[in-house]
């Protein structure tokens, strides 16, 4: 009786383990992702962090959270390649004015991807060095995690703005203020109301046009 039940249980757990988590058989389901008709499974994450991740992608941080940011992570002393590299002398000194803004504008957003960089650096080393079990190292460990994940979707953000403010100078003069950074990038570069925001400015120029015949 005791061999039986060993065996049942053998069978029941090579069952278990040839199929996925929605009991489909694990060859079945290899085949429907060869044949494309399998679908994606979705991923959520906690919604608090969600949201916030996609306000800072939307908006970016606080000038203020940025510097504090940029002060509490240094970079390792013996990793001297975490940092922004300036451009070579000899050819910044030839560079056009344009070049030489667009150069450091790039800079700028690539200093929050190195300090983003730095936090998980320092978080990952932490994880290999030393034990997690109290709630002090774990409460700092995810202190670093979320500062990277912010730094890196701020960063993010700075290249939509760099990107947006790319179009400026291939587009009417009056329609400059499309390329500011007051409008949240959701949607689209530009945002979804840019529509809307298009015939507001063709409205203003209107009214201008018309005040000026009087």
């Amino acid at each position: 009786m005791t061999l039986v039940d060993e065996d049942v249980s053998g069978c029941g757990e090579n069952e278990d383990a040839n199929e996925t988590e929605d009991n489909e058989p694990y060859d079945m389901a290899y085949f429907d992702n060869v044949a494309g008709i399998s679908t994606e499974k979705e991923y959520n994450v906690q919604p608090k962090f969600a949201t916030g991740v996609e306000k800072i992608l939307s908006e970016g941080l606080s000038k203020e959270t940025v510097d504090n940011l940029y002060k509490k992570y240094q970079r390792p002393t013996n990793c001297t390649r975490l940092a922004v590299l300036p451009c070579n002398p000899e050819i910044f000194k030839h560079a056009s004015t344009k070049a030489k803004t667009r150069d450091s504008s790039l800079q700028n957003t690539q200093k929050a991807l190195i300090k983003g960089v730095c936090a998980i650096t320092s978080a990952f080393d932490d994880l290999s060095k030393s034990p997690t079990d109290s709630d002090t190292a774990m409460t700092l460990l995810k202190e670093k995690v979320a500062d990277g994940v912010a730094l890196l979707s701020h960063a993010s953000h700075s290249l939509d703005m760099f990107r947006r403010h790319s179009f400026k100078g291939d587009i009417k003069e009056e329609y400059n203020s499309l390329c500011t950074n007051t409008h949240p990038a959701t949607g689209a570069l530009f945002g979804p109301n840019v529509n809307d925001r298009i015939k507001e400015v063709n409205e203003s120029l209107r009214v201008a046009r018309t005040t000026r015949r009087y």
